[in-house]
């Protein structure tokens, strides 16, 4: 009979522990990489905040890469640092000059990849985070240059360059991500606002002047940004157009002093047009083709001139002489 329980607990007992450590697998908790804090909002334009990128519950961490991307169109980043994670008592050591943060491929807008190599010496070594514990990787200062109707994101950009973890085995750690989220706010309702210049800034008559009206800006309503889609320019001389881009070249076949007039046009905005009037001056064009007989005559006149004073002194010279016989 003891034997018989004997056997069963051999039996059983591999399986109970065997079920244990799965249980104890299953709730370690996944890596997380997220951003914080995971919600900003109540923006205006030219405000400033700063968002710090985390990493919690990792395991034997040897190696991390990963790249940051938002939209700089509505929030741009200022500055970028390490998080003090660098000092902290998870990573003691920290082999010099094998960290960095750059813009990827350069100074790319909306994206930074940050790196650190060999968090641990020897390099085959990796550290566990406390769990539930989160450690700064990344610090980003931004600040608001647009608005959104919806909010944007400060995400972690997909594979290969997303990110990827790398134990002492050199493994990929399995890895959850966060963004976080961005709320500008909207202006009130307006209309588009038109502004334009031209080059050169004296022109001359049939010569190409480029009027540009990038400067112009969209209007709002209550879902958001309409943008401007025509741009409808009276030059002033007769002739009016309409295009799609803000850019344009025209020339004025006489000089005199023209009202351009620019209108643009952003439907769904209240009100949906705006118009600028500039006076341009346009000068006399000096023709090309005159000027190669300016320069003959010149050089006539100069041969003259030169051929006089040449004759007047070599009479002075006979005179002098006549005095003296």
């Amino acid at each position: 009979m003891k034997r018989k329980i004997v056997g069963l607990i051999l039996v059983v007992l591999p399986l109970v522990l065997s079920a244990f450590s799965i249980v104890s697998v299953q709730s370690q908790p996944t890596a997380t990489m997220y951003v914080e804090p995971a919600s900003i909002d109540a923006l205006d334009l030219g405000d400033t905040f700063t968002a710090t990128i985390m990493f919690r519950d990792f395991v034997d961490l040897w190696t991390w890469q990963v790249t940051i991307i938002w939209d700089p169109s509505v929030i741009n980043c200022t500055a970028f640092r390490y998080g003090l994670f660098l000092s902290d008592n998870v990573y003691e050591v920290l082999a010099p000059g094998r960290t960095y943060l750059q813009n990827s491929g350069g100074l790319i807008p909306g994206e930074l990849r940050g790196t650190a190599c060999s968090l641990t010496a020897p390099p085959n070594t990796g550290v566990d985070g406390e769990a539930g514990v989160g450690y700064k990787l990344v610090e980003l200062d931004f600040e608001v240059v647009g608005y959104t109707s919806s909010s944007t994101t400060i995400d972690f950009k997909e594979p290969p360059l997303r990110t990827f973890w790398l134990n002492s085995t050199i493994e990929k750690q399995p890895c959850d991500f966060e963004p976080g989220t961005v709320e500008t706010k909207l202006p009130a309702t307006g209309g588009p606002t038109a502004n334009f210049t031209w080059t050169p800034p004296i022109p001359e008559n049939c010569t190409a002047i480029t009027f540009d009206a990038t400067a112009s800006e969209p209007g709002w309503n209550e879902t958001g940004m309409c943008p401007i889609t025509e741009y409808r320019w009276d030059f002033g001389d007769g002739n009016q157009t309409t295009v799609s881009i803000p850019t344009i070249t025209h020339h004025y076949t006489l000089p005199n002093d023209f009202s351009a007039t620019l209108e643009v046009y952003a439907p769904g905005a209240t009100p949906e047009t705006d118009t600028l009037t500039k006076t341009i001056t346009v000068i006399p064009e000096f023709p090309a083709a005159i000027i190669l007989p300016i320069l003959m005559i010149l050089t006539l006149i100069t041969v003259i001139l030169g051929k006089l004073l040449v004759s007047t002194k070599q009479r002075g010279h006979i005179i002098a002489k006549q005095k003296t016989i």
